[in-house]
């Protein structure tokens, strides 16, 4: 991991107030999304999101299907515009007949077993969905779960508003490889909305995991009692295949499914910035305008950029909050955020050039383990002019189209 250590140019506090005045004047209307636009999208989207579970609803396998809102939208760290929005549509295990079993070679990820015989799975409502061996098949579930929900939902949703063009987005064209969402995308009056579902089995609190052990042993910004809340809080099993070079034969991921931690993510975020808890600070300001600057970068180098998400600044973002705990750190003066802007940039940096950056909850799985060491070098060495300019009080080319 990247050392909090960071090297941060030595700012006179004029500059740092100076620098971040500038800023904001380029970040005006790029990073806070106007209500209006908002409402829009949800006027849009909220009723196919209200078809879907209306469509599961007469699935037996979906019934007792509930709706989770996740992502940046509902974390409130959307920027430039409110035209996606991710939504987890998860199940529980009513019966209590999964066994959740960790791939000791693929931390975070996970297989479901059925504790019941072929006879019994035969006969319940998981016959469609299981393998052969009896494991609940994360591909054949996904796919259940796009042709008698999805599918339909876009079909009525569709048939109510003949001037919007409603598509579901096949899988070999999305641009999130393998992703475990099914995408559908919604174009009104020249302008295209997205909605990414993905469907979710809940498997029981977070802190019941051997993956998960030790995410907090190096401290957090968070009091111990939301420590335990966040150990006790609920996680979700997705249709996420494992990364390459893991030696699983194709019978293996076609059952693997990835912890998801979404909720607890959005808790955390939501709490980050919370007055009566932590303090009024200026972390979410300060990801807004990384995030933005990512954004940029991508827009920049689109090729060099396309396998690195904003999940892995987000990752990022949290291990750096945990190594620069304190309130004082985090105060919403402007020469401390121009300190934790650069910062976390270089702390970013530092990810990438150790090519090491872990998933906040589990300590042993390596977000960018599988990513080329030349790719990350050309990455880091991007981020790094971005970062130099702004050390010079340039931040013009944020607003070049």
């Amino acid at each position: 991991m990247a050392s909090s250590k960071v090297t941060e140019k030595s700012l006179s506090r004029a500059e740092k107030n100076k620098l971040m005045k500038d800023i904001r004047k380029v970040m005006n209307g790029r990073i806070k999304i106007p209500r209006n636009e908002t409402d829009e999208a949800r006027h849009v989207l909220e009723p196919l999101i209200d078809k879907v579970l209306q469509c599961a609803a007469k699935v037996e396998l979906f019934k007792s299907m509930k709706r989770l809102n996740t992502g940046s939208q509902y974390e409130k760290l959307k920027i430039m515009q409110s035209d996606e929005f991710d939504i987890m549509f998860y199940i529980e295990d009513e019966e209590n007949i999964l066994e959740c079993i960790e791939q000791r070679q693929a931390p975070g990820f996970l297989q479901l077993k059925f504790d019941a015989t072929k006879a019994e799975l035969k006969r319940s409502k998981w016959k469609d969905v299981c393998t052969t061996d009896g494991f609940l098949s994360s591909k054949k579930m996904r796919k259940y779960f796009k042709e008698n929900v999805v599918d339909q939902a876009v079909e009525d949703y569709g048939r109510r508003r003949s001037t919007y063009k409603v598509s579901v987005v096949e899988e070999s064209k999305s641009r999130k490889e393998c992703s475990p969402a099914v995408t559908v995308t919604v174009e009104r009056r020249r302008k295209e909305y997205s909605v990414d579902l993905v469907l979710a089995v809940c498997v029981g609190p977070l802190g019941r995991f051997r993956a998960t052990r030790g995410w907090n042993d190096g401290g957090t910004w968070l009091r111990k009692a939301d420590e335990r809340g966040i150990n006790a809080m609920d996680v979700y099993a997705v249709a996420k295949s494992p990364p390459p070079g893991l030696g699983m034969d194709t019978r293996s991921i076609a059952k693997t499914w990835r912890l998801s931690f979404s909720k607890v993510e959005k808790k955390l975020l939501l709490q980050a910035d919370s007055a009566s808890r932590y303090g009024e600070t200026c972390r979410k300001e300060c990801y807004r305008i990384c995030k933005f600057i990512l954004h940029k970068l991508k827009e920049e180098n689109l090729r060099m950029f396309s396998s690195l998400y904003t999940y892995h600044l987000k990752t990022a973002f949290l291990h750096y909050c945990a190594e620069m705990y304190k309130y004082s750190q985090w105060k919403k003066e402007p020469n401390v955020e121009a300190d934790r802007v650069m910062g976390l940039l270089e702390y970013f940096i530092g990810c990438i050039k150790d090519k090491s950056l872990p998933n906040f909850f589990v300590p042993r799985s390596n977000l960018i383990g599988d990513f080329d060491r030349t790719t990350l070098n050309g990455i880091a060495r991007r981020i790094q002019e971005k970062l130099d300019l702004i050390r010079r009080g340039e931040v013009g080319w944020m607003t070049r189209e």
